[in-house]
């Protein structure tokens, strides 16, 4: 009985099904999310405060020339 329901469950999740569709759909979304949060991420990572106080574009750091 109970592996019958869970059989007929698992039917609304084959490929090509609304409910299949919807969740692949969703999941895309999802990752498309996620990429655009990253830089935000990296910024809140390297400064937590980013949300309240402007952060400022780092330039790379150039190497310095060695004393002779």
């Amino acid at each position: 009985s109970t592996l019958r329901e869970l059989n007929r469950s698992m039917q609304g999740f084959q490929p090509g099904s609304a409910a299949y569709n919807k969740m692949v759909a969703d999941m895309q979304r999802l990752d498309q999310v996620l990429r655009e949060l990253q830089p935000v991420l990296k910024t809140l990572n390297e400064k937590s405060n980013a949300l309240v106080f402007e952060a400022k574009d780092k330039k790379d750091p150039e190497p310095k020339r060695a004393k002779q």
